[in-house]
């Protein structure tokens, strides 16, 4: 129906007309209102899928400096990280770290590569040392079978601690 009424307002008028029903004078906003619920659901879905693809951005090399971590506690530091995750993506604070570990990976597998140098070889002479003779032996000796002869041949020279107590142990090497 078709309302029409007026009102007196401090000693003026006005006049509010309304021609047509309620639901048809809202019918335009419900539209709005669709299309409002439309761009919304498309917003929390772009957000949804963008920070699941940052999330996963930062969480694979995460993921796989954990892994490499579990790799070197084990004792493998001759593993090196993949490239792709010491290869610089911008300036981020993943890729440092990746790179910082990389390097931190190869200085502990330097450095025992030089502490078994020195446990198992003669630095004078370059001549693997008494240790390494004694591994090698017990070794050979625990895998002989008995089908074939295992000798080991010792050699003493008479009066060389005395070289070594009188000259020090730099003239005796």
């Amino acid at each position: 129906g078709r309302v029409t009424r007026d009102f007196a307002r401090l000693g003026g008028q006005a006049s509010l007309r309304l021609a047509g029903s309620v639901a048809q004078a809202a019918e335009p906003y419900r539209a709005l209102q669709l299309t409002l619920a439309l761009l919304t659901l498309a917003g929390l879905l772009l957000f949804g899928l963008g920070s699941q693809w940052t999330a996963r951005r930062i969480t694979r090399p995460l993921d796989e400096l954990v892994r490499a971590s579990r790799r070197m506690a084990g004792g493998d530091m001759d593993t090196p990280l993949p490239a792709a995750l010491t290869q610089p993506r911008s300036h981020d604070e993943v890729s440092a770290l990746a790179v910082a570990f990389e390097q931190m990976r190869g200085s502990i597998a330097e450095q025992q590569r030089q502490i078994r140098q020195l446990a198992y070889w003669d630095r004078l002479t370059g001549l693997p040392n008494r240790v390494q003779f004694r591994d090698a032996v017990l070794a050979a000796t625990q895998s002989h079978q008995g089908t074939e002869p295992l000798a080991v041949v010792m050699l003493d020279l008479d009066r060389f601690k005395h070289v070594n107590d009188v000259l020090g142990y730099a003239f005796g090497d």
